[in-house]
Formats: C-alpha cells, sequence, structure tokens
C-alpha cells in the first residue's frame, strides 16, 4: 500500500485553509492521513531533524498506558500506518492491559510515522477508553445483554468508532447502521408514534397504536413515518 502525502513543514500549515461554513468541523479520514490532526511542534520536528539530517534515523517507540484498561483501536492505527513501511507490535485487541504496560510499539525511521502522534494516541485513548466503559458494564450485568446506545452522546464523525470499541469492550449490539456495524439493534423514534396517531399510518408488520393517542404535533408529518 502506497504511503499517505503529509504535511511536509510549516509554510505548508500557513497556507492551508479550511471553509468552516461549507463542513463539518471534524476532520475527514484524507485529512487525518496527511496529518493535519498532528500536534504543531510535530511539524516543527520534523523540519528540523530534516535540517540535521537526521530525519531518517531508525528508531523504536512505545506507547504505555496510564492505567488499566482494554485494548482498542489496533487495527486503524495499522490502517493509519499502512505504506509507510514501519514495522508494528501490539497487544491482541479487546485484551486487558496493565497500568505503564506498553501496549503498542513501532519502529523504522521516524520521519515516516512521527507525524502521526497525535492520531496514534488519540486513537487508542478514545477506543480503550469506549471498550473498558463497555467491559465494566458487562461485568456487572453479568448474564444479561449490554447494548451500546450511546451515539447521541459523541460528535456523529467519531460514534461508529464509539461503538465499534463498545463491541470490542462486550456490547452485544450497537445502535448505528454506518458502515454495516455488525450487532445492531434499534428503538422506533421518538416522533414515530405521535406520527402514526395523526395519520394512521405506520410500517407493515409494526403494532398499532390506541386511537386516543394524541399527536402533539400539527399539520403533516412529513410521509407519515419519521
Amino acid at each position: 500500500m502506497r504511503a499517505a502525502h503529509t504535511v511536509q513543514n510549516l509554510k505548508e500549515v500557513a497556507d492551508f485553509r479550511v471553509t468552516p461554513h461549507n463542513r463539518l468541523f471534524s476532520a475527514d479520514g484524507q485529512e487525518i492521513l496527511a496529518g493535519w490532526t498532528t500536534d504543531i511542534y510535530f511539524i516543527k520536528t520534523r523540519e528540523i531533524l530534516r535540517a540535521m539530517g537526521l530525519a531518517g534515523t531508525e528508531v523504536v517507540a512505545e506507547v504505555f498506558a496510564g492505567k488499566r484498561g482494554v485494548l482498542a483501536g489496533v487495527p486503524e492505527v495499522k490502517n493509519l500506518l499502512a505504506g509507510t513501511g514501519v514495522e508494528v507490535w501490539a497487544l491482541p485487541e479487546g485484551e486487558w492491559f496493565g497500568e505503564k504496560e506498553v501496549v503498542l510499539r513501532i519502529h523504522g525511521p521516524y520521519d515516516r510515522f512521527g507525524i502521526y502522534e497525535t492520531a496514534i494516541l488519540g486513537i487508542l485513548a478514545s477506543s480503550s477508553g469506549w471498550a473498558t466503559a463497555a467491559r465494566q458494564c458487562k461485568e456487572a450485568a453479568g448474564n444479561k445483554r449490554v447494548i451500546c446506545f450511546g451515539a447521541r452522546h459523541v460528535h456523529p464523525a467519531v460514534a461508529p468508532v464509539m461503538e465499534r470499541a463498545a463491541v470490542v469492550g462486550g456490547s452485544r449490539r450497537c445502535q448505528l447502521y454506518f458502515r454495516g456495524q455488525t450487532g445492531r439493534s434499534g428503538a422506533r423514534g421518538h416522533l414515530a408514534p405521535r406520527c402514526h396517531a395523526h395519520c394512521g399510518r405506520h410500517p407493515g408488520g409494526s403494532p398499532g397504536l390506541p386511537a386516543d393517542h394524541a399527536c402533539r404535533y400539527a399539520g403533516d408529518c412529513a410521509g407519515g413515518y419519521l
């Protein structure tokens, strides 16, 4: 796999423009792969090391945890680093790790992966945090099913990441349909019962509602079922 072109210097940073009125505030996949979500000092580090002729120095970087948890996000880190030519070792996805334990190790020329440190740490920290919370819920629930219903509490750009991490941690099902997430579950939208009561229509096979169930909304219901 060919490595993505990444931001090279501070001039590119100064010339970079976004149009917030025409987009969501979140970075897309290509922007992450290009290094635009990195801390600025990694761009400065790249410039300094290149000026000193040290950018290609072989190094070993280790990621360790501040406290015990369940590891998640490793496949996404591997996808991020695909094509860079570096070697990556990690604990298995979904495994418990201890405080200060090394969960990921990268070996290769620094310039090939240093730009991604911010993204790597963010991926592992967020996904592992969600997976750990899901595992704790599952352990507390015992034999009962645990269903993730957290998408409405995070930015939609990361909701699929959160739900995948929850499944890694032990959640039986999740709510989103994005990218065919496995183990989906779902409830009827909150407006649906009111809509049916107002217009008398509902999808085939869904249970009917009492005739005296009043709709709180005046006017048409935009297609009969929301």
